[in-house]
């Protein structure tokens, strides 16, 4: 009977440590960018894959009190070489970040910036979008006015988040984030590339919320899930909208929940993780109904900071303030085992390419960054 535990309880060590030991990706290639002269990069840093495979990295090299802040877009192929650099913006401003900025690979090849930085927009106001060539050039900008039906469209103290950007299959191009004092309120627009206002709306109550996650229909309409009130709860919503934007349905897919992170797979699925004790995944249709859930845990003093479609799975991107910037990678399958993880690093952004995945990573103390393509190991 002794032996028969021990044998139990060994049994039981390896399982844990054979669950708490991940495997890691293997590194297909790496290339690095380097800062400007004399500056160090912006750690929120933007990456975007085009149709082709091939990418484009939006970065800062943040300025000094002699030196102007500089926005590049930089190019490379599907072997992540480099092969392009241009410079979009020079400008000194002493509060400058690309957090709130997002980068769209348009179906064209053509790209897509928008900001809610005027320095970045080029024109004054509350931001603007930015329709570039595949090398680089700005070959159109448009302001971005508050939302037509925010209460305090006029108040200047309000801004936008841009969060979640997708084009539609009749060729626009749906923009959604926050908007309000904070931003605090969830907004989304549906533009032309060219920035020409198609329709809009905004959630008209003032409490933390902002889009989650988009998706594109068939019909040039989109699905949408982001955080909505009622009775003072928070609930995560998933809503579908015509391709005028009307709204079609309203769908609820949790309650109480005051923090998560939200993607769409390419199959259709919703994956959802929930901060909490205990945290939580779950995995819902598309039409809302609930398929799966399963515990979810980060280490203490880290979140998830981005989910994105991983094929059918999903990527994960975990980061920590705790002693620095760190952030790692995790990759998903369907089900939401973790097929690899990477060690500790300082991951910028990453997106999927097929059975790879695509990574931008600071090193140097901020002096470069550099782009790494990982597959299964």
């Amino acid at each position: 009977m002794r032996t028969q535990l021990i044998l139990a309880v060994l049994a039981l060590c390896v399982g844990a440590s054979s669950v708490s030991a991940q495997p890691e990706p293997r590194v297909v290639s790496r290339e690095t960018i380097t800062a400007a002269p004399g500056r160090k990069l912006d750690r929120y840093a933007k990456l975007a894959l085009a149709p082709d495979g091939t990418g484009h990295v939006l970065l800062a090299s943040l300025g000094t009190d002699k030196q102007p802040t500089i926005v590049e877009l930089v190019r490379f192929d599907r072997a992540g070489k480099t092969t392009g650099r241009h410079t979009i913006a020079t400008f000194t401003s002493g509060d400058f970040w690309l957090l709130r900025t997002q980068l769209l690979a348009l179906p064209s090849g053509e790209l897509l910036v928008v900001t809610p930085d005027r320095n970045l927009a080029g024109m004054p106001g509350r931001g603007g979008l930015l329709r570039l060539s595949a090398d680089g050039k700005v070959l159109h900008r448009a302001p971005l006015h508050p939302p037509h039906d925010s209460p305090d469209r006029n108040n200047t103290d309000y801004n936008f988040d841009i969060a979640r950007m997708v084009s539609t299959s009749d060729g626009n191009v749906i923009v959604g984030g926050s908007y309000g004092l904070g931003p605090n309120s969830w907004w989304w627009a549906k533009f032309t590339p060219n920035g020409v206002r198609l329709a809009e709306q905004s959630a008209q109550f003032f409490f933390l919320s902002t889009v989650d996650a988009l998706s594109p229909t068939s019909d040039g309409g989109f699905l949408m899930v982001s955080r909505d009130f009622k009775d003072d709860t928070s609930n995560i919503v998933l809503q579908r909208h015509s391709p005028g934007g009307a709204r079609l349905s309203r769908t609820l897919l949790l309650e109480k929940s005051e923090a998560h992170q939200v993607a769409f797979t390419s199959d259709g699925r919703i994956v959802v993780v929930k901060y909490g004790d205990p945290g939580q995944m779950l995995f819902f249709a598309a039409d809302g109904k609930r398929l799966k859930e399963m515990p979810w845990t980060t280490p203490e003093y880290w979140w998830v900071a981005q989910l994105a479609s991983d094929g059918t799975g999903v990527l994960l991107r975990e980061e920590t303030e705790r002693d620095g910037f760190a952030s790692q990678l995790a990759r998903l399958d369907r089900d939401g085992a973790v097929v690899w993880k990477t060690p500790k690093g300082t991951y910028l952004d990453a997106a999927s390419r097929g059975e790879e995945i695509v990574a931008l990573v600071l090193e140097n103390e901020g002096q470069a960054a550099t782009i790494v393509r990982l597959a299964n190991p």
